[in-house]
């Protein structure tokens, strides 16, 4: 069963394309560990700000309106 993808998943697999796919950043296919670390050290930061950004927002917006 590892790999194994539901037909109806399947179909949408084109629909949404990650910014950094594999942890990865774009070219790095055979890049040394120290880089391919830096990446995945990089993809988290920038998920932890955009998680970070998407809760500060949501915080404020709702505060805002039951004031």
């Amino acid at each position: 069963m590892v790999g194994y993808v539901p037909a109806g998943m399947q179909q949408l697999n084109d629909v949404w394309k990650a910014l950094l796919p594999d942890y990865a950043l774009p070219g790095q296919d055979g890049a040394p560990l120290a880089r391919r670390s830096l990446a995945y050290i990089l993809s988290a930061l920038l998920g932890i700000g955009l998680c970070g950004a998407a809760t500060y927002i949501l915080t404020r917006r709702l505060t805002k309106k039951s004031r």
